[in-house]
């Protein structure tokens, strides 16, 4: 007889949607267009298109600091889903962030991010699909089981669960996942650029909790290695 069942080392995804994300959205834009006129970008899993410095935690402009508060918010909530008897409030948070600005033909190769606990995207503007894209491909995020290769064993009839798993992007939504997790991002297909802000995010301990509490929310120092490649967008 079946006694029990239990799901080990279930993979999460987060996803969370801004209220009011148009007006936010539109400011991003206009302070993502004036940052490319200053920085030519950097190459990481990015393939074409403009990879930013990683230095959007730091940045001063007004709606990167909104946007920064958000996902800060949204890092707490599935933290707090995680792990409720963690004491965030004991900890500080690293964090490291990016824009992605993805023209016809971008995409991101599959990687994914060692040194983090969680990563993320955000999704600033996403064109309207083609309506040849049947499959809804164009500029989709697509995970990978961590598992590996092994699920797919023959016979096939045995073979339960889907090795990957795909998401297409939708303007004002937020998606956090383990920073360990494998993904890509299909080739963007359409004329209009697709834009994006990815991030990085780790805990350290804090000497005191009312600063601990400060870093999270304000400051999320920068400290973390460097990311070779780039995240998810």
């Amino acid at each position: 007889r079946l006694v029990s069942r239990r799901d080990l080392f279930v993979t999460p995804l987060f996803t969370f949607t801004l209220e009011g994300f148009e007006d936010l959205n539109r400011r991003l834009m206009a302070d993502i267009a004036a940052l490319r006129q200053q920085s030519p970008g950097i190459r990481a899993s990015n393939q074409h298109g403009w990879h930013s410095e990683r230095d959007f935690f730091t940045r001063s402009e007004p709606s990167f600091l909104e946007l920064k508060r958000h996902i800060f918010t949204a890092m707490g909530a599935a933290v707090s889903s995680l792990n409720p008897s963690l004491e965030r409030s004991r900890m500080t948070v690293q964090a490291q962030g990016w824009i992605n600005v993805s023209e016809r033909g971008a995409f991101n190769a599959p990687h994914d991010h060692p040194h983090y606990l969680l990563s993320g995207v955000y999704y600033v503007k996403v064109p309207v699909h083609d309506p040849k894209d049947s499959r809804g491909r164009s500029g989709a995020i697509e995970f990978m089981d961590s598992r590996g290769l092994s699920l797919q064993a023959k016979p096939q009839e045995l073979y339960l669960g889907n090795a990957k798993q795909r998401i297409r992007p939708v303007e004002g939504s937020l998606l956090i996942f383990p920073a360990t997790l494998s993904h890509w991002v299909y080739p963007h297909e359409e004329d209009s650029e697709r834009v994006s802000i990815a991030f990085n995010l780790r805990f350290g301990t804090a000497a005191a909790p009312s600063k601990a509490r400060h870093s999270a929310q304000a400051t999320a120092p920068t400290s973390a290695p460097r990311d070779d490649q780039g995240p998810a967008a």
